[in-house]
């Protein structure tokens, strides 16, 4: 009798592919954070966005470039013949809040005045009384009445914020003259 052997391989099964959690950041860098295979190698690619991968076959590889707003990546684990495992990520950018622009100081003579910060083209603006007692009529708009000023120094602050970014500051004064002693000139005179 003849005999005829056959070997069959059977590849494991990849390590099922974890990408990591999704990020929201202010920034054109970050670092991924997939788990390490046991069974395969792990490879990452861009799905979504500009953005370069540093080390594609390494988990917690840096990308450089992301574009604002969403970026997504894609952790592929393959192994031999065996279907491969994946998982995404996204990393969203947000973008730099405009540059804050408080306006100009004034000096006045009234309890009451008029605010004039720039409009943010990127993110909100808020007003907030830094020193003083006086009441922001309304705390987004740029160009709100306040009232309640003191007599001397009141300083305020336009604060423009973007998601996970640094906000832009920028402060104002209001100085408010004391009003002056009621004029008196005397009795009038016959002489």
């Amino acid at each position: 009798p003849s005999t005829d052997d056959i070997t069959i391989n059977v590849d494991e099964l990849p390590t099922t592919a974890d990408a990591g959690l999704d990020q929201t950041i202010c920034s054109p860098t970050a670092t991924l954070s997939a788990n390490t295979p046991l069974i395969g190698t792990g490879t990452w690619t861009v799905i979504a966005g500009t953005a370069t991968v540093t080390s594609v076959n390494d988990p917690n590889s840096g990308v450089t470039g992301l574009t604002t707003g969403v970026n997504t990546f894609r952790w592929t684990i393959t192994n031999g013949t065996c279907t491969p495992s994946t998982d995404d990520i996204t990393i969203n950018v947000d973008e730099l809040p405009t540059a804050a622009d408080a306006g100009l100081d004034q000096t006045i003579c009234s309890p009451t005045a008029t605010l004039a910060a720039n409009t943010p083209l990127i993110g909100t603006g808020t007003w907030t009384v830094i020193a003083g007692t006086a009441s922001v009529t309304s705390v987004n708009d740029p160009n709100s009445g306040v009232t309640g000023l003191t007599t001397g120094i009141n300083t305020f602050r336009w604060t423009i914020t973007n998601g996970t970014c640094t906000p832009s500051t920028d402060d104002i004064t209001i100085n408010v003259d004391e009003l002056p002693t009621t004029a008196d000139a005397g009795l009038d005179q016959t002489i």
